[in-house]
C-alpha cells in the first residue's frame, strides 16, 4: 500500500517583539496542510492576547471578502523560547495564511517576506494602533529591511527612521491589494526630527508666572547646575505651576535624545495615536498612592515605571506618601543586587538621569524642622536657598547638590 502525500504549503513572515527597550526579530512560520481535521493553532510560547488572535485573524479575513481556510493552519513564532505578548502579531499570522494558502503571491520586485508587518487587526479588517512602532522602524533599519507594515494611526514612529520605507495599512483590505499590485499604498516621506523639536510648545512658561522670584531663581540654579530641589510650602502655594514651568527653562531635546525619550513612551503605549516622537522634556507626577512597581517599573515583560519615564525630563512627586519608601525600597535592593536596572529591563542598557522634585505641603507657620540638618533625601545633601514670607506661611526652597 502506498503512503498517502500530504501536500503542506508553508509561508514565512517576518514581525517584530519588544523585550524591554529593544526589538528582537519573531519569524511567523504559517503552515497550511491540505490533510487533517480542521484545526488553528498558534504555537511559540504565546500569551492569552497572541492565542485570541485566531478569532480576531479569522473574522478579519472573512469580513475582507477573502475565504479563510477550512483547513489545519498551525503558526509558529520563532524563536520558540521568546515570550510573544501583545496583539501586534494579528497583521503578520493574516499575511501568512493568505500567503500560504494562496491568496496572495509575490509581486514583482522585493517579495512580501522581505518585509515587517506589525499590527493588530479588528473584526473588520481594520488595522489598528498598538505599541512599539518605533522599535520596529528602528529594528528595520539595523537588520536592513526596507519595508515595515504598521497601522497608519501609528506610521509616524516609524517615519522618523531613514532608510526605512513605510507604509501606512488603514485595513487588510489595502493590504492585499497593495500586495497583489492592485492598488499601492502610498509610502510615508521620511520625517525630520529637528524641525519638529525646533516647533515644540512647553505646556507652561515660566514667564507666565508672576511673583515667586526667590522660587523661580532657585528653578533657574537647579536647571543651570542639574542640582534636585525640595519644594516646601502650604496648599495653593504654587509648587506645583513651577514644577510644570521648570522643563521651559531648560534646554531643548537633541534629536538623539528625543528618539531615546519617544523609544520609552512608544513601548509603554503613552504615545497619542499620530504623534512621531516626544518634542519636549517630559514631566511626570505620579500620583501618591502609585506603587514601588509603579515608580521603578518590572514585570515579566519589562515596562517602565514613572522614572524610566522621566528620562532626560523632570519627576515631581509628593515628599510625605512618596519619597521615604521610594528610597527606603531602593536602597535596599540596590544593596542586595547592585544591577537591579538590568534584572528587570533585561536587555535595556538605559540608566534614568532626570531632575527629581519632591514637594513637601506645609501648612504651619514654624517649618524649623525642616530646615534641620537631619533631614536627607536620597544621597545628597540639603542646602538652605532663601525663604520668603507668604502671609504667616513659609515657602522653604530647599537645593539638594550631590
Amino acid at each position: 500500500m502506498e503512503n498517502a502525500i500530504v501536500k503542506l504549503m508553508l509561508a514565512r513572515v517576518k514581525s517584530v517583539a519588544t523585550v524591554g527597550l529593544e526589538a528582537v526579530e519573531v519569524m511567523v512560520e504559517v503552515d497550511v496542510a491540505e490533510k487533517g481535521f480542521p484545526a488553528f493553532d498558534i504555537v511559540g510560547l504565546a500569551d492569552k492576547a497572541v492565542s485570541e488572535s485566531r478569532a480576531r485573524v479569522r473574522k478579519a479575513i472573512e469580513n475582507t471578502g477573502m475565504e479563510f481556510p477550512d483547513k489545519r493552519i498551525t503558526v509558529n513564532l520563532a524563536p520558540a523560547n521568546l515570550p510573544k505578548e501583545g496583539s501586534n502579531y494579528d497583521l503578520p499570522i493574516a499575511v501568512g495564511i493568505l500567503l500560504a494558502s494562496g491568496a496572495i503571491e509575490g509581486r514583482d520586485g522585493l517579495s512580501p517576506t522581505e518585509a515587517y508587518y506589525y499590527g493588530e487587526l479588528g473584526l473588520d479588517g481594520s488595522v489598528k494602533h498598538c505599541r512599539g512602532v518605533l522599535l520596529v522602524g528602528m529594528l528595520a533599519r539595523a537588520k536592513k529591511v526596507c519595508e515595515v507594515y504598521v497601522p497608519i494611526e501609528a506610521a509616524s514612529e516609524a517615519a522618523v527612521i531613514p532608510g526605512v520605507t513605510v507604509y501606512p495599512v488603514r485595513n487588510l483590505e489595502d493590504l492585499i491589494r497593495h500586495l497583489r499590485g492592485d492598488k499601492f499604498i502610498e509610502p510615508m516621506k521620511t520625517l525630520e526630527i529637528l524641525p519638529m523639536i525646533e516647533d515644540a510648545v512647553p505646556l507652561i512658561d515660566m514667564a507666565e508666572i508672576t511673583g515667586q522670584e526667590v522660587a523661580k531663581r532657585a528653578a533657574e540654579i537647579s536647571a543651570a547646575g542639574g542640582h534636585n530641589l525640595l519644594l516646601v510650602g502650604p496648599p495653593g502655594a504654587g509648587k506645583t505651576m513651577l514644577a510644570k514651568a521648570f522643563p521651559s527653562i531648560l534646554p531643548p531635546l537633541l534629536p538623539e535624545e528625543s528618539l531615546e525619550v519617544t523609544r520609552i513612551y512608544s513601548v509603554a503605549g503613552m504615545l497619542p495615536a499620530g504623534t512621531a516622537l516626544m518634542r519636549t522634556r517630559p514631566f511626570r507626577s505620579p500620583h501618591h498612592t502609585t506603587s514601588m512597581v509603579g515608580l521603578i517599573g518590572g514585570g515579566s515583560n519589562p515596562m517602565p515605571g514613572e522614572i524610566s519615564l522621566s528620562h532626560l525630563g523632570f519627576f515631581f512627586m509628593n515628599y510625605q506618601n512618596l519619597v521615604g519608601r521610594f528610597w527606603k525600597y531602593c536602597a535596599s535592593r540596590w544593596k542586595t543586587r547592585p544591577s537591579l536596572s538590568r534584572e528587570r529591563w533585561g536587555r535595556c542598557r538605559i540608566r534614568p538621569r532626570f531632575y527629581f522634585w519632591p514637594r513637601l505641603t506645609h501648612v504651619r507657620a514654624d517649618i524649623s524642622t525642616i530646615h534641620s540638618k537631619n533631614v536627607y533625601v536620597g544621597r545628597g545633601s540639603l542646602v538652605n536657598i532663601e525663604r520668603e514670607s507668604v502671609g504667616r506661611y513659609w515657602i522653604g526652597l530647599i537645593c539638594m547638590c550631590g
